[in-house]
């Protein structure tokens, strides 16, 4: 959390201030999602701080909001397997029973904040971002 607080008013409040556009990745909830990846035995303490505690919800408050949020997903089986191919990730052991349980409620938090949700299952890269270009389109335009 205090990497996301520090990127948020020391890199992404400055530029947007002097007029510039900011695309970032891994933002706030993708960046719990690839904690619980790795560190699964923390997702009760971590899913109390999210839904229960008024010290996260202040400090997830202080962050800069973007004006567009997308969340990709895919199932918990094909997720474990993209994650895997990965070079770094092969050593990890994740359930993809638990992790469709991460991913169930990522999906619903990334609803409750407004997010654009976009099921990466089955589809290319080149059509899931046909999907998303409309809305990059729109939030780019002034």
């Amino acid at each position: 959390m205090a990497d996301k607080l520090h990127t948020s008013h020391n890199v992404i409040l400055p530029a947007l201030e002097q007029g510039k556009i900011v695309v970032a990745d891994r933002y706030l909830l993708s960046s719990i999602g690839a904690l619980l990846i790795r560190a699964p035995e923390l997702a009760t303490v971590v899913q109390d701080a999210i839904h229960n505690r008024p010290w996260f919800r202040d400090l997830a408050e202080t962050l800069v909001k973007p004006d567009l949020s997308i969340h990709l997903f895919a199932n918990a089986e094909v997720a474990v397997d993209r994650f895997h191919r990965l070079e770094n990730n092969r050593a990890f052991d994740i359930e993809s029973n638990a992790y469709q349980q991460l991913l169930d409620e990522g999906a619903e938090v990334a609803h409750a904040n407004g997010m654009h949700l976009f099921d990466t299952t089955v589809d290319s890269v080149a059509r899931t971002f046909s999907k998303i270009k409309p809305l990059l389109d729109e939030a780019l335009t002034w």
